[in-house]
């Protein structure tokens, strides 16, 4: 599973977020300069990401069927 809330914001618009990321990724990104600010970084969402991560865990965990896997699927070979 995968969580990217990146593409929209809480307090800004799509575009907005997207102008910000673009900035970022070019001028910031594995740069000297790549470093957390709090006033630019929002992070908000990041609580829900981990919820739906944790509920679905929980889910998983506590389920007495296994996951099948079809016949060609890579996972079934590693499984057995």
């Amino acid at each position: 599973m995968y969580a990217s809330g990146a593409n929209k914001g809480f307090d800004h618009s799509i575009e907005a977020v997207k102008a910000f990321i673009e900035q970022y990724e070019k001028f910031q990104y594995y740069q000297v300069s790549d470093n957390y600010d709090a006033k630019t970084f929002q992070l908000s969402g990041i609580r829900l990401d981990l919820q739906l991560f944790f509920n679905i865990g929980l889910k998983l965990s506590n389920e007495d069927y296994f996951p099948k896997w079809y016949d060609n699927s890579e996972f079934k070979a590693a499984r057995k």
